[in-house]
């Protein structure tokens, strides 16, 4: 069984401010399974071999991504990592965004061995964005890792598509709301 490898993880999260960029990583995956790798400035890191099963979790963490950046609901995506899990839990408050990930024992999920492994808060921007990069480099090289044999699950096509529309939707709106308010600025 694969472990979860929990790097430079603290008892005790602080709230790291994102002007300390977050970094997003998915290695190729092999056999059903893959890696996934969260880096924050201060030497905050998370890297966890995630499996494709039972939970369709690339997909539905660039369904809550396009989520994110189009409301403020909470997202929760749940990974397995045979036997430990984990949620990635996403949330904004109008421009903010955080994401904190909770590390379960086993698939019963007590909350009360549960623990947080990793935070991180920014913009919406830049929380999405690390995301986005990261996917689009894994959606770059599908054909070349043979992503649907070694995953086990067909790449979320449809629901990429989604992302990088509500991204780009997003980040040209936040540049909009940007010049305008140089331009107020300006005024007075």
């Amino acid at each position: 069984m694969l472990k979860m490898n929990l790097v430079a993880v603290s008892h005790a999260i602080e709230n790291i401010k994102m002007s300390q960029k977050l970094r997003v990583s998915f290695n190729s995956p092999q056999s059903g399974y893959m890696s996934v790798g969260l880096r924050a400035a201060g030497g905050r890191e998370l890297v966890a071999a995630v499996a494709h099963k039972p939970y369709d979790s690339l997909r539905d963490l660039i369904v809550a991504l396009g989520e994110l950046l189009e409301s403020d609901a909470q997202q929760i995506v749940k990974w397995n990592c045979e036997p430990d899990e984990l949620d990635f839990i996403l949330a904004a408050e109008a421009d903010t965004a955080r994401l904190n990930v909770v590390h379960y024992l086993n698939h019963r999920r007590s909350r009360r061995t549960s623990q947080e492994v990793f935070a991180v808060q920014g913009t919406k921007l830049e929380v999405c964005g690390a995301f986005w990069k990261a996917l689009r480099e894994m959606h770059r090289d599908i054909e070349v890792d043979d992503f649907a044999g070694n995953w086990r699950r067909e790449f979320p096509e449809a629901e990429m598509q989604q992302l990088t529309k509500a991204f780009r939707d997003y980040k040209h709106q936040a540049e909009t709301r940007e010049v305008k308010a140089v331009e107020s600025g300006s005024e007075r």
